[in-house]
Formats: structure tokens, C-alpha cells, sequence
């Protein structure tokens, strides 16, 4: 146990810690809120192309990783003044999670029968009532496991935080633990 109290003797590890967790929730939020709006879009409306749209999109997405974007995307983070910002890291991660999130979101917005929006539409109920009061509840356990999922990318991300956080006070556990493994 005493290699434990080590670790939380420096004052880097819980503030590490709580950075993972204010980066985590932030990507989990922007991605769910995102995907199921888009997802929810992509599975109601008919638009010539779409399949084939959700295909390219998860294609590029798996493709394109985020170590060989990183210069673009850095220089694009740079040149919106987002350097050593949550809010830059948030958004980049955001960014690469959300094709795989819409793509199996929407799966499980076409399970659900449209019976249950066109008799909650007879009744007068608005699009967003229908997604918030509706659609939500239904495809619940589709956005846990877009919400689990996310945390669990952005908690082990190290790349984009380590390039992205220049100030050591804003690192995350992962790249804190580099930094351990580094130091000592």
C-alpha cells in the first residue's frame, strides 16, 4: 500500500485525475448529445445517399487515425486559439468519436417502430418532444453505451491531451503516468 501513497504524494495525481474526468465527461456529453441528434436525423429522414454517406463517414473515421491527422488538427486547434484548452481537446476528441457514435446510435433508432412518433405527432407533440419524451427513453440503452464508451476512448487517450495541453497542471492521468514513467 505504500506504493499507492507514493503515487497520491505527488501533487500531480489527483489533479491528473480530476482532468480525466472533466474531459471524459465533457466528450461523453458533446458526443451523446451530437450522435443522437444525428443519429436521429440520419434514421427518420430520407435523403438520397444516406446509407452510402454513413458508410464514407465511418470509413474516413477509422481510416484516418488520430495520430496521422495530428498536424492538421494542430495546426487547426492553434489557429482557433484552443492550445492548452479543455475545450480544444474536447472538441478534437469529440470530432473522432461521433462517425462510430452516429453509426451505432442509428441502429438503434431503427429498431424503434415509428408507430410510437406518428401517435405521440396525432396528439400535437413538437420534434423535440418526440426525441426527448419518446425516442430518448426507447433508445436509452444505446446512448449508455455510447456514453461508456466514450469515457473509456478519452480516458486512455494520451496523443491528443499530450500535444494539445501544454501546461502541466491540465494533463490527464494518462499522460501523467508518462511523465512517472519518464521521471523515475
Amino acid at each position: 500500500l505504500t506504493n499507492f501513497a507514493d503515487v497520491f504524494d505527488n501533487p500531480n495525481a489527483i489533479t491528473s485525475l480530476r482532468n480525466s474526468a472533466i474531459l471524459a465527461l465533457l466528450t461523453m456529453a458533446v458526443v451523446v448529445a451530437f450522435a443522437a441528434l444525428a443519429a436521429y436525423a440520419l434514421s427518420r429522414v430520407r435523403v438520397p445517399g444516406r446509407d452510402l454517406l454513413l458508410y464514407v463517414l465511418l470509413l474516413f473515421s477509422s481510416v484516418v487515425t488520430g495520430s496521422a491527422a495530428m498536424v492538421p488538427v494542430f495546426l487547426l486547434v492553434f489557429e482557433l486559439g484552443l492550445i492548452n484548452r479543455f475545450s480544444g481537446v474536447v472538441l478534437v476528441l469529440a470530432g473522432g468519436l461521433l462517425p462510430a457514435a452516429i453509426f451505432i446510435l442509428k441502429d438503434f433508432v431503427d429498431s424503434m417502430p415509428k408507430s410510437y412518433e406518428e401517435s405521440a405527432r396525432v396528439f400535437g407533440a413538437s420534434s423535440f418532444q418526440i426525441l426527448k419524451d419518446i425516442v430518448a427513453p426507447v433508445v436509452r440503452p444505446g446512448l449508455a453505451v455510447i456514453a461508456v464508451w466514450t469515457i473509456v476512448n478519452v480516458w486512455g487517450n494520451f496523443l491528443i491531451p499530450f500535444i494539445l495541453l501544454r501546461n502541466p497542471d491540465r494533463a490527464p492521468a494518462a499522460v501523467v503516468i508518462y511523465n512517472f514513467y519518464t521521471e523515475f
